[in-house]
């Protein structure tokens, strides 16, 4: 909170009735007050009063003490501070008005001892660490001398987008029964590298963003990162890597930035600025009835905000800019000025309206003579949820909680059009676009390889519900259910004899490694 010191000055002349505003007069001495009957004699009324206590509160009180039922927009409304001075010397990092004002260090330290109680700690054998050696996965291969990865003599600028739910099979490139559903997302996969075996290791949306961002299996749940603030701070990940290289970095969602504490992973790895509904909502046109869904802007309309975007970006390189579409969220949401794929098929239409939202992107960076200076990723963050709902919507392009999502890249002096056949997965985002952007050496990470300029020598993918082994996923349709309870992890083995997993080893593998970058977090910096 260290720019809360400001905000008795700037809350003075929040008013014009603040700026001369008289000290209030001193207590009585402690040896002459009747602690029994003693009332504090505060003016509800009195909003320069009302300021002062709440600049005195978020410098001195909240790190210890939550106001977790009070909304900070609320406060704002009621002692009458505007909401830029608010976000500008009241809000601590990473917060937005409309969080509720739980960020305190005492609810903080508690989820932390909570969750540290029910983390099942494991450690590994020496011949389980070998074992690991040979499948080219485990904390053997973040022990090497550090080597810091090199900036790009000519870097590139960088656009990653997160299509929510969006399988490979979506679309044409990956074998979609529904001819003319993503022209778009077809003609980019044509022109670039697709990975036609890309599968989600985690879901929901928050374990895919910090899954490709930081190279882990990431086992959060939705609210997890809205309290403890704790979990990746300390390790680097892709933005922290390109900020170390001189990059902006910006993130663009339709959705609320704050719901599953993606604001406070994004700013804490050096985003520079975070943009969604919170903001999108001031705007009166947005706000119209049919003109949002139920999660916030429509895609087309968030690709509108990023072209508005894009000069200013443009201008100061390199830049990376981060998207998170919306509109494919069960049960589907088709925006105004989207084209219908067919009537009555609402996903499908859905599906059908982020690509033409991408369209429109693409459409504008070519326009711009932007694909010459500009790498772009573009990755499905999980499959659509299964429910029963989701199938009958999809049919044939059902999918279970796990399978083959949509991944292409492109770049400028890429070899051309191409096609990698062999299994990745959402850990290897983030060393690929290292990878593609000319970073030399580049950085490692726990679980992500990139297969682009050198061959993947792993074995298998492993991840909390399934396994890869030789082109196949094991089981053939996993679940989000536990299937390790702790009592059994405290007895697996790793068995080199065997090389298809039980759900314990794989579990075992994950929390011994988080294990190791959690208490060695310099070493996701070291190189491949």
């Amino acid at each position: 909170m260290h720019k809360l010191v400001l905000a008795g000055a700037v809350l003075l002349g929040a008013a014009g009735s603040l700026t001369v505003a008289a000290e209030e007069p001193a207590a009585p001495a402690a040896e002459t007050l009747q602690w029994e009957t003693w009332q504090a004699d505060n003016e509800v009324s009195n909003i320069a009063s009302l300021q002062r206590g709440a600049r005195n509160f978020m410098n001195y009180c909240a790190g210890c003490h939550s106001m977790k039922y009070v909304r900070y927009s609320r406060v704002a409304t009621d002692l009458k501070i505007p909401i830029p001075m608010l976000q500008a010397d009241l809000l601590p990092d990473g917060a937005a008005p409309e969080d509720f004002a739980a960020a305190s260090l005492a609810l903080n330290w508690r989820t932390y001892l909570e969750e540290q109680d029910g983390f099942e700690r494991v450690s590994l054998s020496d011949a389980e660490r070998n074992y690991l050696r040979t499948l080219r996965i485990g904390p053997g291969r973040l022990r090497r001398p550090q080597v810091p990865p090199g900036k790009p003599e000519r870097p590139l600028n960088l656009i990653t987008i997160y299509l929510e739910g969006f399988q490979a099979n979506f679309t044409q490139a990956g074998h979609s029964p529904f001819p003319g559903l993503t022209p778009n997302l077809d003609r980019f996969a044509g022109r670039s590298l697709f990975m036609s075996s890309f599968y989600n290791a985690v879901t929901p949306t928050i374990n895919a963003l910090i899954s490709s961002q930081c190279g882990i299996l990431a086992q959060v749940e939705n609210d997890a990162l809205e309290t403890d603030r704790g979990y990746t701070r300390n390790m680097t990940c892709l933005a922290d890597v390109l900020h170390d290289a001189g990059y902006r970095q910006e993130f663009f969602g339709g959705a609320d930035s704050g719901f599953s504490g993606k604001r406070l992973f994004l700013n804490a790895h050096h985003y520079d600025a975070v943009w969604g509904w919170e903001r999108w909502g001031q705007n009166e046109v947005y706000a119209e009835e049919g003109r949002r869904n139920a999660w916030g802007l429509n895609d087309t309309d968030l690709m509108r905000e990023v072209i508005v975007r894009l000069p200013d970006l443009a201008a100061h390189p390199p830049f990376h800019l981060s998207l998170l579409t919306v509109n494919t969220h069960q049960p589907g949401y088709q925006a105004p000025d989207c084209p219908e794929y067919q009537h009555d098929r609402l996903m499908l239409n859905a599906i059908h309206c982020t690509d033409y939202a991408f369209g429109l992107l693409m459409d504008e960076l070519e326009r711009r003579g932007d694909l010459y200076s500009t790498a772009i990723v573009v990755m499905g963050d999980h499959t659509m949820f299964p429910t029963p709902e989701g199938n009958a919507a999809l049919g044939p392009a059902a999918a279970e909680w796990f399978g083959k999502v949509f991944m292409a890249l492109s770049w400028p002096g890429a070899p051309g059009p191409g096609l990698i056949e062999s299994p990745a997965y959402t850990p290897d985002f983030a060393p690929m676009a290292l990878d593609i952007l000319g970073f030399r050496p580049l950085p490692r990470f726990a679980f992500g390889r990139s297969p682009i300029s050198a061959r993947d020598p792993r074995r298998t993918l492993i991840a909390a519900h399934f396994q890869i082994l030789n082109g196949a996923m094991t089981p053939a349709k996993p679940t989000t259910d536990e299937e390790c309870p702790p009592e059994l992890l405290e007895h697996a083995r790793l068995n080199p004899g065997t090389p298809l997993m039980s759900a314990c080893e794989r579990q075992k593998i994950i929390n011994a490694i988080e294990e190791e970058l959690l208490a060695n977090p310099a070493r996701t910096r070291q190189s491949n």
